[in-house]
């Protein structure tokens, strides 16, 4: 009875928490197809693929577009008055889009083809933050059963909401052509990362294991069709992997079922290589070197040569440490670095140094698995310095639930070392902390930046929205107090 109501008590947080995040998106004409702009790609791109053909067609052309020098040259192009579409790429006289093809052919797609109509991009940002906000309640859900069972019900469900609004509060604000692709890979790999930590540590039986791991590793190769940048998550499977192994007994058995599980990355590569060698020449360019944006990233070279240690830790800096400060205008936030806006992220890599943390993670054999966690949100900041020419807020979307595993991971074994008298302090703390990482997220949803509402739209819609919103946070709250009921 109690396992029913703990069940329902989740299913209704997360119903709260997607409509809070999902019904935002839908106030915004730019975000929602009215004015599409160039954000409908993953659209148009459905019905080429229905059309028999992999570039983006349009109707109009115009020819000093071929006659330029240089056309991924924005100063080439503005001088000459040259007219393109923007954000494209653009080889050998075609368009196409340079963003992951698997949201198309998971999504889009079959939409296109079942329905005859098209699936709106914001839609699909919506459909995919759903499935990560799941999957995060459910990864946390799992984790608390197999590995720390001290964690209470109310501060599992209190850090699931926490990390869930922190990681997809932007996709609410923007729900594009770009947050398409965040929210596809992070979708893909919380399920990847799901399904990997079953395999490890809640399965004991070796056939539940492998059909466990075959899907974690399926997730985990979908979501380099996703973001590449998102996909080297994927690195957090080898210290996993390592564990699997040392719980295993070595056999050709063994070893052919392994070669099964790691199958879809096989597969996967093939086809996202070919689909990259029939557009570029190469399997191994995505479009990024052919934007037509801004900035000409077909100067860039290779990555070796784009280097720059001043770049790459003035990109920590400002990632992790960079204070903004208040303004005098409405929201009065602005976009800091992550542990400045989110406090609670410092223990994802503090929380290591405490030894009792450390003694807790090495009896579960998670130590290796946590030390990955916190090195990889500095791995994607110093690739993404390299491959792109600035920072923006949408690429801290990128680690940001990464960070938000790693502090579940902290606590829980901080909790299995600490005695009974100090843990319920420790979870108030814990507690308050999420709840202010819930209202600062409001509050950068409401700070006016690119096309989001904010700086379109009346001030009062914007105060309705966040009171909206708050609404939603308090009686997710509530439905968190009558959790510890319910176990």
């Amino acid at each position: 009875m109690k396992q029913i109501k703990s069940w329902s008590l989740q299913s209704t947080i997360i119903l709260l928490l997607i409509m809070m995040c999902v019904a935002p998106m839908t106030v915004n004409p730019s975000m929602i197809g009215i004015r599409a702009s160039h954000k409908d790609q993953y659209e148009k791109l459905a019905e080429s693929f229905v059309e028999g053909h992999i570039d983006l067609q349009y109707g109009y052309w115009d020819p000093k577009l071929f006659e330029l020098n240089n056309p991924y040259d924005y100063d080439e192009r503005v001088g000459e008055g040259v007219y393109c579409q923007w954000d494209h790429a653009f080889y050998n006289n075609h368009y196409y889009m340079y963003f992951g093809v698997v949201p198309v052919l998971i999504l889009f797609l079959p939409f296109r083809m079942i329905f005859g109509v098209r699936f709106l991009t914001f839609l699909g940002t919506a459909v995919f933050s759903s499935l990560f906000i799941i999957g995060i309640f459910q990864l946390f859900q799992l984790m608390k059963k197999s590995i720390f069972p001290d964690i209470p019900e109310k501060t599992r469900l209190l850090m699931a909401t926490a990390f869930s609004l922190a990681g997809m509060w932007y996709a609410m604000d923007c729900p594009t052509i770009y947050c398409v692709a965040i929210t596809s890979a992070l979708c893909m790999e919380i399920w990847s990362m799901f399904f990997y930590v079953k395999a490890v540590w809640a399965s004991d039986k070796e056939t539940d294991a492998m059909k466990a791991a075959f899907l974690g590793a399926l997730f985990g190769a979908l979501a380099f069709g996703c973001r590449p940048t998102i996909a080297l998550a994927n690195l957090l499977a080898v210290p996993m992997f390592i564990v699997f192994l040392r719980k295993r007994k070595m056999s050709a058995r063994f070893w052919g079922r392994m070669l099964f599980v790691i199958s879809p990355y096989v597969i996967v590569g093939i086809g996202l290589m070919y689909y990259n060698y029939i557009r570029f020449g190469t399997p191994f360019e995505f479009g990024q070197a052919y934007q037509l944006t801004i900035t000409d990233q077909t100067a860039y070279g290779n990555m070796a040569d784009n280097i720059s240690w001043s770049v790459i830790f003035g990109s920590l800096k400002e990632n992790y440490f960079d204070w903004k400060g208040l303004c005098w205008n409405f929201p009065y936030f602005q976009f800091s670095g992550a542990f400045i806006n989110f406090p609670i992220f410092i223990l994802s890599i503090a929380g290591l140094f405490i030894p009792t943390v450390g003694k807790q993670l090495r009896n579960r054999r998670m130590f290796a698995f946590a030390i990955c966690m916190a090195c990889m949100p500095v791995i994607i900041t110093v690739l993404d310095a390299i491959w792109v020419p600035w920072l923006t807020e949408r690429y801290r979307m990128d680690f940001y639930w990464i960070m938000g595993i790693a502090v579940f991971v902290v606590c829980g074994a901080w909790l299995a070392g600490m005695k009974q008298e100090k843990r319920k302090t420790f979870c108030r703390c814990i507690n308050a902390l999420c709840v202010y990482t819930m209202l600062v997220c409001v509050l950068l949803y409401a700070i006016p930046y690119e096309d989001n509402i904010t700086a379109k739209s009346p001030l009062w819609l914007i105060i309705l929205i966040m009171a909206a919103m708050s609404l939603w946070l308090l009686n997710i709250y509530r439905l968190t107090g009558k959790a510890e009921e319910a176990c």
